[in-house]
């Protein structure tokens, strides 16, 4: 490119912290929920269905999906963006107006990679629930009175939700690095797309700043997922 790597990655990595922390906070959400509905209703038809949704939507390749997405809703309907993540043509126009085209143009990668992650998150906090569910504390919880929500939100979550932290701590550095494929795909102007461009110029140095800048996002992820362990686990806490 002909310009300083610390600069590229410096115009390059708030779109990726965008389009990242959008999808995983979408991931997790919808996951340790739809989680918790299979959960409650373990062999039942809504487990079922779920379970296979999930699966079949985690099967798919990222890349496929998103071009899908993108003919469907984009070409087809012309419903969002399917690139960029901006329209230059807004560029002049009002902070809301700017805020309303960001997020349409999110959609799409968001949507993919959401749909291609949330299997995991759906499957380790449907075990994790299930196990607490069992639990002596849960069944003494309902003893004394209390609704199933208070049972489910305020007793047996709070547990189950130590194997879904290891997980969301190894997904962190798709915050940092993002996804090189739906980068590549919806044209997102961040730092996997930056990758795959220096991999096929072989730019070397920038190539090895992308790979740093990836290393530094799993060792935050592991601190973060540790802190989140000691914060919720009292046991795991010095005196």
């Amino acid at each position: 490119y002909g310009r300083p790597v610390g600069q590229l990655v410096r115009e390059r990595l708030p779109a990726t912290l965008l389009l990242g922390g959008t999808a995983l906070l979408a991931t997790f959400t919808l996951g340790l929920w739809l989680g918790v509905v299979q959960a409650r209703s373990r062999g039942r038809t809504t487990d079922h269905a779920l379970t296979v949704a999930s699966l079949a939507a985690h099967a798919m390749p990222a890349f496929w999906l998103g071009l899908m997405l993108a003919l469907l809703l984009g070409v087809k309907l012309r419903w969002l963006p399917v690139a960029g993540m901006s329209d230059p043509a807004l560029l002049d126009a009002a902070m809301g107006t700017r805020l309303v085209d960001w997020a349409r143009h999110l959609v799409l990668p968001v949507t993919t990679l959401a749909l291609v992650s949330v299997a995991a998150a759906m499957r380790y906090q449907r075990t994790a629930m299930i196990e607490a569910l069992a639990q002596p504390y849960v069944q003494a919880a309902r003893a004394r009175g209390l609704t199933e929500r208070a049972v489910i939100w305020r007793h047996a979550w709070r547990n189950a939700l130590f194997p879904v932290l290891t997980l969301f701590g190894l997904w962190l550095p798709i915050v940092v690095v993002g996804s090189v494929f739906v980068e590549q795909v919806f044209a997102w102007p961040g730092i996997g797309s930056l990758a795959a461009g220096s991999a096929s110029a072989r730019d070397y140095p920038l190539l090895m700043a992308t790979s740093v800048l990836a290393t530094f996002a799993v060792v935050l992820g592991g601190l973060v997922t540790d802190l989140a362990h000691m914060s919720l686990d009292p046991r795991l806490r010095r005196p």
